[in-house]
């Protein structure tokens, strides 16, 4: 009887570590690039193209002399470790989690953006939000917590734009955010890899700069629309128009040309990142009330 007791414990140690594994895998592929520096370097570059002078000024004298498109990836890059900067990522452990600084938004059955924490992926609504007030008031700020505001900000504003960056918190984890296996050219892929890689490098091959010239061609009357309200109404978008890629079923055979396909829908993505980006920076650092 006593044996049969140790085995059982064995066994449920054995499964809870699996378990653990799984979930820290999921969360490691939730926070992990979107886009690819590619894309992150064309939001930030039609965010800057639509800065407003004052805006576009001040945000090159926090980032000493340097353009938003330089450290468009820093988030990824060291946004988890963040080894080099002074600050304090224990501030915040509650919506920091294991995974570091999160990568994605969590909006919940009617495609609203929640203000909680999601165990499975994170929010970064708090730290948009958060970081955006504090901005407004730099004096309270020092260098490198203004410089690591920007920059992650910058970020995750091209993040939430990527439909796999998207957490809808009634849906399982295998539904969520492109985590179940496809096949793309006979060669498997999870489904959020295709979207972080492929959906860009593949059909835009040019320079971000040239991705951004491109794109950046919808007229005064649009960009207004996308920009109306905040983060909220922006997630909510973003949810709404991502949607259509959790329909992707596991083991499905996708090739080149399902890229294509997509290709309008990435580019009005990439755009609205950048424009909100921009209307975000130029509210913070040059309000017109």
């Amino acid at each position: 009887m006593l044996l049969k007791v140790k085995i059982m414990d064995v066994y449920k140690i054995i499964v809870m570590k699996k378990i653990i594994l799984v979930l820290s895998l999921a969360f490691m592929a939730l926070n992990a690039s979107a886009w690819t520096r590619l894309g992150h370097a064309v939001v930030a570059k039609i965010a800057e193209d639509h800065l407003t002078p004052v805006a576009k000024a001040k945000l090159y004298e926090y980032l000493n002399g340097e353009s938003i498109v330089r450290h468009a990836s820093y988030a990824d890059d060291f946004g988890v470790v963040n080894k080099d900067l002074k600050v304090d990522k224990t501030e915040f452990p509650e919506y920091l989690g294991s995974g570091g600084y999160p990568h994605v938004i969590t909006v919940d059955e009617n495609d609203e953006l929640l203000d909680y924490w999601h165990e499975l992926g994170g929010n970064a609504r708090f730290f948009i939000e958060r970081y955006m007030e504090e901005l407004k008031h730099p004096e309270t700020l020092k260098p490198e917590e203004i410089w690591w505001r920007i920059v992650y900000l910058t970020h995750v504003m091209g993040d939430f734009h990527c439909p796999v960056h998207i957490m809808w918190a009634n849906l399982p984890l295998e539904q969520n955010c492109g985590l179940c296996k496809i096949y793309y050219r006979g060669e498997e892929k999870s489904w959020h890899y295709v979207w972080d890689r492929y959906m860009i490098e593949i059909p835009f091959p040019y320079s971000f700069s040239d991705i951004a010239w491109l794109i950046d061609t919808f007229t005064p009357e649009q960009i207004a629309e996308f920009t109306k309200g905040g983060i909220c109404e922006w997630a909510k978008d973003s949810a709404i128009a991502s949607k259509h890629v959790l329909d992707m079923k596991e083991g499905t055979r996708i090739e080149k040309g399902y890229l294509y396909y997509e290709r309008r829908f990435v580019e009005t993505q990439l755009c609205k990142g950048g424009y909100r980006l921009a209307k975000m920076f130029n509210e913070i650092f040059d309000p017109q009330d």
